[in-house]
C-alpha cells in the first residue's frame, strides 16, 4: 500500500491525558468517568480504546461511522486488522512507539486509494504503577486542513515559476522590515549578486532613491494604491550605479504583507537619453533654451552688438529657497517651482529675448535691442508677473534673485566675462535677502 505519513510525534493534545493512571487500572475503565464517556461519545474524532495488548476494548459513535462497522463487530479486534486502510507499518509504528516510551504520538496518514487525510493519535493509558493498561487512539479528520496546505503549496510554486522564469528581473521585499526575501536569477545576472549575498539584507542598501522625502512618498502611494511605478537607481556587485524603471504592487503571502518589484535595466536608454539631450538646445523641463542653447545663439547676438553697437543687458536670475523646496516638499514641487519660474521669465521677457535655464535653479536672460530700456523696468516688468503667480497663496511661494549688467558696445565685454558679473551681481542680492530676513 502507498500512502504519506509524516514521522511520529509527541502529541499535544490526546484525548486521555497520557502519563497518568486510568480508573481501576483498566482502559476500558476509563469510561466509567460521566464527563469522559460524554466527551467521549459525543466526538467528533473517532476514538478507539485499546487494551495492553492493543486490542479494541470499546469505540464511540464516530468510530462506528469511520470504519463503517457497528461496535459489536470491533470489539475484541486487533486494531492491526481494524486500521487496515492506513498504512498498516505506519499505524504499527505509532503504536509501538506510545507503548514504548508511554507519551502520545501522533502522524498523518492518508487513507489507501482515496483523498481523506487522518490525523492518528496514540495516548497511551498507565496505571497506578505507571504501567501500560491501554491506549486512546483518535482519528481527526483533516482532510480540509491538508488540501488548503496542498493548495497553498500549490500557488506557492506557481508563483516561484512565474517569479523565476520572468523576463524581467524581480525581487521580494517584507513591506514591513524593508528585507529581501527573494531575488529572481534574472535579478542576480543583472546586478552581479549571488544569492546570498543580498537575500536577507536591507532593501536601502540595494536602492538610492531621489531623497528620503521622496522614498516615503513612493511607500504611501504604494501602499493607498497598491500599485506604483518610478526611476530609481541600484547598486550593482560591482559598486556601479545602475538606473531602472520599477513597477511595485503590494502583496500578501500567508498573512505576511510584501512589496512585489518588477524592474527593467534603463542604463543605456538614460546614457543615450542624456546624450540626445546634449545635443539638443531646449530645456525638457521649462521649455526654455539650455545653457548650451543659450551659449550658441547668445556668442552670435555679442559679435552682432559688437559690430552694430548695440545695446543689450545680460540679466542672472536664481530661485531663492530651491533648497529647502526640495529637501522639505521633494523633487515633484521643486520642478514645479522651476517650471513657475520660467513662466514668469517668459512672460516678463519679449520673444526676441534669448531665455534659457543653464543650471538646476539658475536662469539667465539676454535682452537684445536695449536701447530704451533700462533695469529697473526690467525689474518691475518680471516683479509684477511673480506676484501674479503668487496671487492665489501659491505654496511655497515663488521668489528670485536677479543680477543684471549692462553690455557696453564701446568697451564690449565677451559672454563668460558677462556671466560672471551678473551671476556675483545676483549673489550680492541674495545675500541682501539673507541679512535681511535675520
Amino acid at each position: 500500500m502507498k500512502s504519506k505519513q509524516h514521522d511520529t510525534k509527541p502529541a499535544s493534545d490526546g484525548v486521555a491525558p497520557h502519563g497518568s493512571a486510568a480508573p481501576r487500572g483498566a482502559a476500558s475503565a476509563a469510561c466509567d468517568n460521566a464527563l469522559w464517556r460524554a466527551m467521549f461519545e459525543s466526538s467528533n474524532d473517532a476514538i478507539l480504546l485499546l487494551d495492553d495488548q492493543l486490542k479494541i476494548s470499546n469505540v464511540n459513535k464516530a468510530a462506528e461511522e469511520r470504519l463503517g462497522k457497528p461496535a459489536s463487530a470491533l470489539i475484541g479486534k486487533a486494531s492491526h486488522d481494524v486500521l487496515h486502510k492506513l498504512t498498516l507499518e505506519a499505524a504499527d509504528a505509532l503504536l509501538a512507539s506510545a507503548v514504548k516510551s508511554k507519551t502520545a504520538q501522533q502522524a498523518e496518514m492518508r487513507i489507501e486509494k482515496g483523498s481523506a487525510w487522518l490525523l492518528l493519535t496514540a495516548d497511551p493509558i498507565l496505571d497506578s504503577s505507571k504501567r501500560l493498561s491501554g491506549i486512546v487512539c483518535r482519528l481527526s479528520d483533516i482532510t480540509p486542513r491538508k488540501k488548503m496546505e496542498m493548495e497553498l503549496r500549490e500557488a506557492e510554486q506557481r508563483y516561484r515559476m512565474l517569479f523565476e522564469q520572468a523576463a524581467d528581473p524581480m525581487m521580494l521585499v517584507d513591506a514591513e522590515t524593508g528585507v529581501v526575501v527573494e531575488f529572481s536569477e534574472i535579478a542576480h545576472m543583472t546586478l552581479g549578486y549571488d544569492r546570498a549575498e543580498f537575500v536577507g539584507r536591507k532593501i536601502s542598501e540595494l536602492e538610492a532613491p531621489p531623497s528620503a522625502e521622496e522614498a516615503d512618498r513612493l511607500k504611501e502611494r504604494l501602499l493607498s494604491e497598491g500599485l506604483t511605478s518610478y526611476d530609481t537607481r541600484y547598486r550593482a556587485g560591482d559598486g556601479s550605479l545602475r538606473d531602472v524603471r520599477v513597477s511595485s504592487r503590494s502583496v500578501t503571502l500567508n498573512g505576511r504583507n510584501y512589496v512585489q518589484s518588477i524592474w527593467r535595466d534603463v542604463t543605456e536608454q538614460k546614457r543615450a537619453e542624456e546624450s540626445m539631450q546634449a545635443l539638443s538646445l531646449v530645456d525638457d523641463l521649462t521649455g526654455l533654451y539650455n545653457r548650451r542653447g543659450f551659449l550658441t545663439l547668445a556668442e552670435q547676438q555679442f559679435k552682432i552688438a559688437a559690430r552694430m553697437r548695440k545695446k543689450m543687458y545680460l540679466i542672472f536670475l536664481d530661485v531663492d529657497g530651491m533648497k529647502r523646496v526640495n529637501d522639505n516638499m521633494g523633487h515633484r514641487e521643486g520642478n514645479l517651482l522651476l517650471v513657475e519660474a520660467a513662466s514668469a521669465i517668459r512672460q516678463a521677457f519679449r520673444n526676441s529675448d534669448i531665455a534659457a535655464r543653464i543650471g538646476g535653479d539658475e536662469f539667465v536672460v539676454l535682452v537684445l535691442e536695449a536701447e530704451r530700456l533700462w533695469p529697473a523696468m526690467l525689474r518691475s516688468r518680471l516683479e509684477s508677473k511673480i506676484a501674479a503667480k503668487n496671487a492665489g497663496g501659491r505654496n511655497p511661494s515663488l521668489s528670485l534673485s536677479v543680477g543684471v549688467v549692462a553690455f557696453n558696445p564701446e568697451d564690449p565685454a565677451g559672454l563668460e566675462e558677462m556671466l560672471h558679473q551678473a551671476d556675483h551681481a545676483m549673489y550680492e542680492e541674495k545675500r541682501a535677502k539673507r541679512e535681511a530676513s535675520h
